[in-house]
Order: C-alpha cells, then structure tokens, then sequence
C-alpha cells in the first residue's frame, strides 16, 4: 500500500471546499482521458483511488477499492449505467459555478433535435462553429433561463466563456461535437434500435421498436421527421459508424441519405421511408 507521502492528480486541489469552475473542469478533464463525457472503467477506478488517497493519505487496497466504487455509484451514479457523468461529478465535488449544470438539469436536453435547434440558434454565421463573440449570446442566454433574478456582468461572462474555450474546445472555437459535451445530450438514441433489432427479436417487437424511434425524431409531431430533425437523424445514424462528425458532413451525409431514400423527393423523411432505411435495408 503506497505511503501518505505519494502525490496524486487530486494531492493539490482542496476538494473539500466548493471548486473554482476552472478547477473542477481541470480534474474533470483529467480523469475523462477519453474525452467521451463520462468518467468509467478504468478511469473510474482511477478517479476513487485517487479520491481515498485524498481522505485518508493512503490508496485503498483491491478490496476496498471495489468497496468504495460501489458504494459512491450507488450514491452518486444517478441514472444507474455505472459511470460517472459531469453532473453527477459535481455532487461528489461541488463548484461554485454551476451553471451548465443547472441549464442541464432545467432544459432536460435529452433530444439530439434540441441539440440541433440550438445549434442553428447561435451558429449564427453558419460557419460550423461557435466563436467567442457568439458563446456569450450563448452564455448569457442560458444563465438568464437557469438563473432569472441574477444579475450578470460582462466581465462575468467572459470569465465563463474563457473556462469553456479553455476547457471543452480548441482553437477558440466551439464544434457541433463539443457542443454537444456542453449540453450533455443523451447517448445515440439509434444505439438502443440497432440492439433491440439484433437481439433476435421477432418483427412486431422490432417494429414496436422503430415506432418508438420515428416518435423520437418526430419532434414536432407532424407525420415527417424535417427540418432540424433530418439533421438529427443523420448525426444519430451516422455516428453509429463515424464520430464526432461536423455540421458540413451531416448536411454531405443528409444529401446522399435523402437521393437513396427520399422516394417522393419532398425533403422530409415519412415513416414509410424510414423504415426502408432501418428495417429494410
């Protein structure tokens, strides 16, 4: 067992105390190595081995290793899939600056279609980022829905801005996909379909399935997946095979997916067309 002398990432944050926004993304960005947005696996056992270092001077044995990270999951991992999301990092080390986590938990972005609204909302030149000038829309935005009553400086929100430029994107500019780390959207809803349809399950079940689907991407109820759903569909279906793909390759990827499929050539997806591409195909 390593002596109270031995230094971890975590030896020089007082995690104790509510954290700096800065800092608690500089440890969040550390423990998330594969920068997925969730701390798990290995990363995990990392992050509470270094955290009981921190209590107690000391790393804890296999045993309580194993002890310790059922019992903080148990507590913390609130929607049950035994990994650690930012938010649910937040209740086990509290920041001061908390507002991505409050519009998160307010908005309950869980539609990759808001995820695409929100993006054309402040991509406002359509260049496929955000730059530093188009965040602070965003961010005094968001903070006027989390917090309404507060008042807010602009040397406040570049201070925000900065950590975010700093801690979440390159190059001074923000991509669909850390965007999408920004908001916390849910995983790939298509994830759940493709297993569901490989799991054996009879063609009723995988039908009730694909329903479920279409309804997801129907957001505006309408009969047709258009519109800023199309896009949503298309970064959904096509990051089963790609990651992290850009604003001009969804709009690349909608073109070829709509001259295959779109069979009345209307722009829009009908649930007909939809099933020719997931049942199918």
């Amino acid at each position: 067992m390593a002596s109270s002398s031995a230094k971890t990432f975590l030896s020089d944050f007082p995690i104790f105390q509510k954290l700096p926004a800065t800092w608690f993304l500089e440890i969040w960005d550390h423990y998330d190595a594969d920068d997925n947005g969730f701390i798990e696996g290995k990363e995990l056992e990392k992050f509470f081995s270094d955290l009981s270092h921190k209590m107690t001077g000391k790393f804890p044995s296999p045993n309580e290793k194993e002890e310790m990270t059922k019992k903080l999951l148990e507590k913390y991992d609130k929607a049950g899939d035994g990994r650690i999301s930012l938010e649910e990092m937040a209740a086990i080390l509290p920041t001061e600056e908390s507002f991505l986590l409050l519009f998160r938990r307010n908005e309950k972005l869980r539609s990759s279609v808001t995820l695409m609204e929100t993006w054309r909302k402040y991509d406002k030149d359509k260049t496929g980022v955000i730059n530093a000038d188009e965040l602070k829309d965003f961010i005094r935005d968001l903070i006027e829905k989390t917090k309404p009553d507060s008042v807010i400086t602009d040397e406040k929100i570049d201070e925000y801005v900065h950590s975010i430029l700093k801690y979440f994107v390159k190059d001074n500019h923000v991509s669909l996909p850390s965007m999408a780390k920004i908001l916390d959207t849910r995983e790939n809803f298509l994830l759940e379909f493709e297993q569901h349809a490989k799991a054996g399950q009879t063609k009723e079940q995988v039908y009730k399935h694909f329903v479920k689907v279409f309804d997801y991407y129907d957001k505006g109820k309408t009969g047709v997946i258009e519109g800023d759903e199309v896009d949503a569909f298309v970064k959904d279906f096509f990051e089963l095979g790609y990651s992290n793909i850009s604003p001009e390759q969804i709009q690349l990827f909608k073109r070829g997916l709509l001259d295959h499929f779109d069979v009345n050539n209307d722009g829009v997806i009908s649930k007909k067309e939809l099933a020719m591409m997931l049942i199918n195909a």
